[in-house]
């Protein structure tokens, strides 16, 4: 379990699109990259309070009920993969 909670980093500018898409600017790397809804739903629960367990467990409950739900540990899963690449990209930190 990661009890470090996640903030995105100050340099960083995004903007989300109607189609919930969202597109990324970072300073740091000198990249703009743009992210699908499900990597959208989860940078806007990067907010410096939760976890990576806590972020999981919220991206789960958002999507249990839907009809193509593929199962909780697929779920987790793209949420850990999701969050490790926001790190490996230097879009957010840990910060506890």
């Amino acid at each position: 379990m990661r009890k470090n909670v996640y903030s995105i980093k100050d340099e960083v500018a995004y903007r989300k699109a109607a189609d919930g898409t969202m597109t990324i600017v970072s300073p740091v790397t000198d990249k703009i990259i743009t992210i699908n809804t499900s990597a959208t739903e989860v940078w806007e629960m990067i907010d410096g309070k939760l976890n990576m367990d806590e972020i999981k467990e919220q991206f789960i409950s958002k999507h249990r009920d839907d009809a193509d739900f593929p199962g909780e540990a697929e779920v987790e899963h793209d949420a850990e993969v999701i969050l490790e690449e926001f790190l490996k990209r230097e879009l957010i930190e840990e910060i506890k």
